[in-house]
């Protein structure tokens, strides 16, 4: 049977790449704490179906759409929503039941992002999960990049409900409110971090987890600089230090979002020179 699996492509991961603008993006359940619990899949059947490859593909299609129409803010316009919830009933109705383990893995990286990007947290993190476990249990050779993808979704939900908090107060926070607000964000990046046990640095998803780690420092010193000098430059330069490691996992070669890597590390170095300077 010739299978149609997810595309691996540069599209993908340029669709991909408009998820990262989407910093934080919707709130929704409170930060995970250990994990989520959650029901342990069924056994994986045999060999999917032709019909689930083929609506498999359907929904990598129709998930690529709703990325196009997504736009950069607190919430996804409703015509993204709509697209992105047209993903989530395919995959449910059309591929889980009848997939290898292989369709499902991907499947379930598919309503993870979708329902994430809904706002959906916690059936997020528990597709995540269920397709983590899964992958794991029956150590599949494939499905790299989805493997990645569901790793990462406890973190993206975290980190999508703190930013939130944040973009709620409508004013700068209080140093307890800062410090609540960034570490919870800390759990998010360590939780995104994860997938780096796994993955080579090289493969783009790698890449795209470790730019979610920028994404977070960038968020967590927006945060710190709403407060006064003397309380948020130690916090600011802290913060600033932790994006070095991150970005000396990033390749410099065959890196999808070379442009915006460069973006986050000028950014940080000016901030640090103004910043930082005897710190």
């Amino acid at each position: 049977m010739i299978r149609r699996p997810l595309s691996h492509s540069r599209n993908f991961y340029r669709g991909l790449s408009v998820l990262l603008l989407f910093l934080l993006l919707v709130a929704g359940c409170p930060p995970p704490g250990p994990g989520p619990q959650v029901t342990p899949p069924p056994p994986p059947v045999t060999e999917s179906s032709p019909a689930a490859i083929s609506s498999l593909a359907k929904a990598q299609d129709l998930f690529n759409e709703a990325v196009k129409s997504d736009q950069p803010a607190v919430k996804a316009p409703a015509a993204a929503r709509q697209k992105y919830q047209q993903v989530v009933d395919k995959v449910k109705k059309e591929v889980m039941d009848q997939s290898d383990a292989s369709g499902k893995v991907s499947g379930y990286a598919l309503l993870a992002f979708s329902q994430w990007r809904r706002g959906d947290y916690a059936e997020a993190m528990k597709a995540g999960e269920r397709g983590r476990q899964l992958y794991e249990t029956t150590k599949l050779a494939t499905n790299r990049r989805d493997y990645g993808m569901l790793l990462m979704q406890g973190g993206l939900s975290a980190a999508s409900q703190a930013y939130q908090a944040y973009l709620n107060l409508q004013v700068s926070p209080t140093k307890e409110q800062a410090q609540k607000l960034t570490g919870d964000l800390e759990h998010a990046m360590r939780a995104i971090d994860s997938s780096n046990t796994y993955l080579a640095r090289q493969e783009p998803i790698a890449v795209y987890a470790n730019l979610w780690q920028l994404a977070l420092v960038d968020a967590a010193v927006r945060i710190w600089t709403g407060l006064p000098k003397e309380v948020s430059r130690p916090e600011v330069c802290r913060w600033l230090s932790r994006a070095e490691p991150v970005l000396a996992k990033i390749p410099a070669a065959d890196n999808p979002w070379q442009n915006l890597t460069v973006t986050y590390k000028n950014k940080f170095e000016q901030k640090k020179k103004a910043e930082c300077q005897g710190q």
